[in-house]
């Protein structure tokens, strides 16, 4: 810093020093941090960077419903939200969570148990696919969600019951059907409009 200042350092037009010491209520972390507002919903729901945050319910809580709130982003990924300058408590709220088949691996106690949970979670993701107003992308990230969840190498003792086959078998049986139907549709649209243009003609 002594040999910067030396060849670039210049003498001020006026001594003054206009620095002043940070106050109490001032956090330089805070202030060099990437913020945003946004709106909380009456349920205490923020969204932010397509992640649903969900304020804890309580009596210091409650009255910030529905009103604009201050949301902070550091670079190391850490959250927080403030409201009136008041941190409130929240946490990432993921909608529809799947077990990862290492954690069923690493935790043996609880194998039973996260097997169970990932074979609810399969016919839960199952019958989603079934549903008809789930859109083609939303089941290829269902499908997707499965894929990652799933481990590099399996092995007798690490087994468990897979049914991402069905899962996958179904998505292509629902993209062979939505072509079927869009030819098919594509057909009656031409038929149509040639026995339109064959009626218009002169006898």
């Amino acid at each position: 810093m002594a040999d910067y200042n030396q060849r670039f350092g210049r003498t001020p037009k006026n001594a003054h020093d206009a620095h002043r010491p940070l106050r109490s209520d001032e956090d330089p972390s805070r202030i060099f941090s990437w913020q945003e507002e946004r709106t909380m919903s009456r349920n205490l729901v923020v969204h932010f960077k397509r992640v649903s945050y969900l304020v804890e319910p309580g009596p210091e809580t409650l009255p910030f419903a529905g009103k604009r709130v201050r949301v902070f982003r550091w670079d190391d990924g850490r959250v927080e939200i403030r409201c009136a300058g008041r941190l409130l408590p929240a946490s990432p709220f993921d909608k529809n969570r799947c077990v990862d088949q290492g954690a069923i691996v690493e935790n043996k106690r609880l194998g039973a148990v996260l097997s169970v949970m990932q074979a609810s979670q399969l016919q839960r993701d199952q019958a989603r696919l079934r549903w008809k107003k789930v859109t083609l992308r939303e089941k290829e990230r269902i499908v997707a969600a499965h894929v990652a969840a799933r481990p590099s190498t399996t092995s007798a003792d690490s087994a468990v019951p897979d049914g991402l086959s069905e899962v996958s078998s179904f998505l292509e049986r629902f993209e062979a059907e939505q072509k079927a139907r869009k030819k098919a549709h594509n057909d009656r649209a031409a038929l149509r409009r040639k026995a339109l243009a064959q009626g218009q003609r002169p006898a």
